[in-house]
């Protein structure tokens, strides 16, 4: 049975180096893995949702009877769960038998967290952080340059980001399942962090091993190869980027910051990305006008973007 296998789940806001974290865990001859599945976030979570909806209406006094509750108990519901989760997974670890982990990795899974511990109690998730900014810059450069779907005005982005993250940080509710490093140390030290993470999760963790895995999936290394867990998949032209820290002080305007601060300045605060709530402004002068001229700014993200759609369209016809 697949399902009573360690399963290791990765947490982290999209553009986070999820992809990356994931690659350098499947690369370990302990663990198999496969493309986003998506199995609990879009699957089993939109079943449950479905069944409480029809559960509810079966229970109500003078309720209407229909759907599935009708001729499955809730044992049986979660049973079928489970033999789907089953079948899916098998068929992941039959393309690595050797095998003794299942690695899962999705930015969505976060808000599942609930769920994941119910089907998988001896899951441990990993969380990888990343400064905000960061990922903000990202996710637009990815869209203009991949047609990826989740860039924004960077107010939203910041809203966005602080969700993925709030959410994820909720499975250290259960303290021995769960681990967190930040990018940044990642990126700056891979061994020792990759050590952490293989120790954490119960895998080998020899010197010789990591620095191996480590040199053969270096940023500018993924970057050619466009390598994914699953064999014969290949990441989108670009999807691997310059994978740098700090590109946010050249790529955003003092508009952004400031557009930015408003939605995600109290996780910043929090994970300590910034010490001062007020470092979006340059000197005092910019904190009166940029916070006069944000709305403004949002409208004109709006202008600039659809005239983008609008241009790629025309190139494509």
């Amino acid at each position: 049975m697949v399902l009573q296998k360690p399963f290791i789940f990765i947490l982290g806001a999209p553009r986070s180096g999820t992809t990356w974290l994931q690659l350098l865990l499947a690369n370990h001859p302990q663990v198999c893995s496969s493309v986003e599945l998506r199995l609990v976030s879009h699957y089993i979570a939109s079943w449950r949702e479905h069944w409480a909806h029809e559960a509810g209406h079966v229970n109500a006094q003078g309720g209407f009877y229909f759907g599935l509750p009708v001729v499955w108990t809730r044992a049986e519901f979660d049973d079928f769960c489970r033999e789907f989760l089953e079948r899916v997974y098998t068929r992941v670890w039959a393309t690595k038998p050797e095998a003794t982990h299942v690695l899962d990795k999705f930015p969505g899974n976060g808000p599942h967290i609930e769920a994941i511990k119910e089907f998988f109690p001896q899951a441990k998730f990993v969380h990888i952080i990343r400064d905000g900014r960061d990922v903000a810059v990202s996710m637009n450069a990815a869209r203009d340059e991949i047609g990826y779907p989740m860039g924004g005005p960077m107010r939203t982005l910041g809203l966005r980001w602080s969700k993925h993250v709030r959410a994820s940080r909720q499975a250290s509710k259960w303290p021995d399942s769960y681990h967190e490093l930040r990018y940044e140390e990642l990126l700056a030290k891979p061994e020792a962090e990759l050590k952490r993470v293989y120790e954490f999760c119960g895998l080998s963790a020899g010197d010789d091993l990591v620095s191996s895995v480590v040199e053969a999936n270096r940023i500018d290394k993924l970057r050619k190869s466009r390598t994914m867990p699953a064999t014969g998949v290949k990441a989108p032209e670009g999807h691997f980027r310059k994978g740098e820290a700090g590109g946010w002080k050249s790529a955003m305007t003092a508009m952004d910051r400031r557009a930015f601060a408003r939605t995600a300045n109290s996780l910043l605060l929090e994970l300590g990305y910034v010490k001062d709530p007020e470092w979006w402004a340059d000197n005092s002068l910019q904190k009166v006008y940029l916070s006069s001229l944000e709305q403004s700014s949002e409208a004109s993200f709006r202008v600039r973007d659809l005239a983008r759609r609008v241009a790629s369209k025309r190139k494509q016809s």
